[in-house]
């Protein structure tokens, strides 16, 4: 079977977040943080400093301080900025903010687009002192909000001339797969996948094979029969249930796949396993 790429989902933690207009001069580091940190600067200037370089930063941009990575930053003694912040941790963060175009190169962002990102800031700051159940659920859904508002407007921002097409095609294949693994138990097709990235079902197919080596339908094939193999083990289960459950409707098709790719019928496959 083929080697599937893991899903890139994204797993968040909210640790606290806040909102400050800083005096003339006001400085914070040099430090270190175990978690990533964002700021959002809603007016003024500053300085921000980190893997040896400087940004000169004013309204509507924002920085990103990596877990383990030195920075410094300070306000403008003439126009101190007033920034939003939040810091939060998880799975899958490092590539995500990559893909948002946020790397150790580029800790940079602007965001002018409209003023979701600081509505997202400002519903963060409002609940983060309260208690209640589901409060915690809440703030991480406005903290994957804020980071989709980045992520859109970071694929805008792409330029051709110096990334190439590369970045967009990686993310499209991301995306893809997410969809493929999220999915794979309902009876979708190629053609839905790239519905879904509202692009066109060759282009779809060339960027697999480009990067994988392999046609998106073959890694759909292949990922359900993995699921399949996992779920043979559980004997309560018949045939028919497990064809079921990875997107088969009709167990003898189910089983005539399962047959090619893995030379032995799903009853056989499952008697090797002795049970």
């Amino acid at each position: 079977m083929l080697d599937l790429p893991i899903s890139n989902g994204m797993i968040l933690h909210y640790y606290y977040s806040g909102e400050s207009a800083c005096k003339p001069g006001h400085v914070h580091g040099p430090a270190l943080r175990d978690h990533y940190l964002i700021h959002y600067i809603h007016s003024g200037k500053g300085t921000f400093e980190t893997e040896g370089r400087t940004y000169s930063l004013s309204g509507k941009c924002g920085f990103l301080i990596r877990p383990g990575v030195r920075f410094y930053y300070k306000a403008d003694m003439d126009n101190p900025w007033h920034y939003s912040w939040v810091g939060f941790k998880g799975e899958g963060v490092d590539r995500s903010l990559e893909l948002m175009g946020l790397s150790r190169n580029n800790p940079i962002f602007h965001y002018d687009a409209d003023e979701q990102l600081i509505e997202c800031f400002a519903e963060l700051n409002r609940t983060k002192t309260e208690i209640s159940p589901g409060i915690q659920m809440k703030r991480t859904g406005f903290l994957f909000i804020l980071l989709s508002l980045l992520f859109a407007s970071g694929q805008q921002e792409v330029s051709p001339q110096h990334t190439g097409s590369n970045n967009k095609q990686e993310a499209y294949m991301e995306q893809a797969l997410e969809y493929m693994y999220t999915n794979y138990t309902r009876n979708i097709k190629i053609q839905d996948m790239a519905q879904h990235l509202n692009i066109d079902r060759r282009y779809l197919t060339s960027i697999f094979k480009q990067h994988l080596g392999h046609s998106p339908h073959r890694m759909l094939v292949q990922y359900r029969l993995r699921k399949a193999c996992e779920l043979m083990t559980d004997t309560s289960l018949s045939i028919s249930d497990i064809a079921r459950s990875v997107g088969y409707e009709d167990p003898l098709q189910f089983s005539k796949i399962f047959s090619k790719h893995m030379s032995a019928s799903p009853i056989k496959y499952r008697s090797r396993l002795g049970l």
